[in-house]
């Protein structure tokens, strides 16, 4: 016997996707919790993650520029012979010095007094050149050592080539300078004056009465430069780093560099 199509008697319709919608908004509802329960810990994490990242780089950086003052200012020290002739401290921040850049043994001189059938006075020489980078007229000027023993020292007017005085390992040059030295040269050493500076939190360069030109990060807060009290002919340096992050402690660093202080 055939049964009628209809509803069960004593039971009633369920309306189509009811069921179904209740279940999605309980599982929202539960996302949402989980979200407000996990979403502030994770954030709260990164954040202190970011300021770790944060603090690891200003520390870095911060450790860096006190390694370039000291490798800076240690080896034009060096090179130089500490403080006296050739550097000498200005103020608290600011290192004066004729910083050496190469020396020159001795080819051949020709010395011109300036008569009337000659150019102007003056000095060519050619020369076996060893040094930083090769001598230049706008930045040097030049240091003679003399046969009677004494320092003579001239303005330098040019610097080319000079391939006949070339020796392995020295560059041959032709120099020229504008003065007459009192007695024959035997040696040539050359200078470039400039000025390092403890300014605008960084250790900066100035050439001549050029702009001071940043060498580090700009990572020091405050900065002292003066002679050493127990080895006049070395520099004592002290430097406030910045701190790794606002509100923290500044570091400091202190250290002395050449003339064997």
């Amino acid at each position: 016997m055939r049964r009628a199509k209809g509803p069960i008697p004593g039971l009633s319709p369920r309306p189509a996707g009811s069921g179904r919608a209740g279940h999605t908004v309980l599982e929202g509802l539960l996302v949402c919790l989980l979200i407000a329960l996990v979403l502030p810990p994770l954030l709260s994490g990164l954040a202190a993650s970011r300021r770790s990242a944060e603090a690891l780089v200003r520390r870095s950086e911060a450790n860096a520029t006190a390694r370039a003052v000291f490798v800076v200012t240690g080896e034009e020290l060096r090179r130089g012979g500490g403080l006296g002739e050739h550097a000498r401290v200005l103020s608290a921040g600011v290192l004066e010095l004729r910083a050496f850049r190469g020396s020159g043994t001795i080819c051949s001189v020709a010395t011109h007094t300036g008569g009337e059938l000659e150019s102007a006075p003056g000095v060519v020489a050619t020369i076996a050149y060893l040094g930083t980078r090769l001598p230049d007229p706008q930045k040097d000027s030049v240091e003679a050592v003399l046969t009677d023993g004494r320092l003579w020292r001239s303005a330098l007017a040019g610097a080319s080539g000079a391939e006949d005085c070339a020796v392995p390992g020295r560059r041959g040059l032709r120099i020229t300078l504008t003065e007459v030295p009192p007695a024959s040269p035997i040696l040539f050493r050359f200078f470039e004056r400039g000025e390092y500076h403890l300014a605008n939190q960084a250790l900066r360069y100035r050439l001549g009465r050029g702009g001071r030109q940043p060498l580090t990060p700009e990572r020091i807060g405050a900065g002292a430069l003066y002679p050493s009290p127990s080895a006049p002919a070395s520099l004592r340096v002290r430097l406030q780093l910045s701190p790794d992050l606002p509100g923290h402690t500044p570091r400091s660093a202190e250290f002395s560099v050449g003339g064997g202080g």
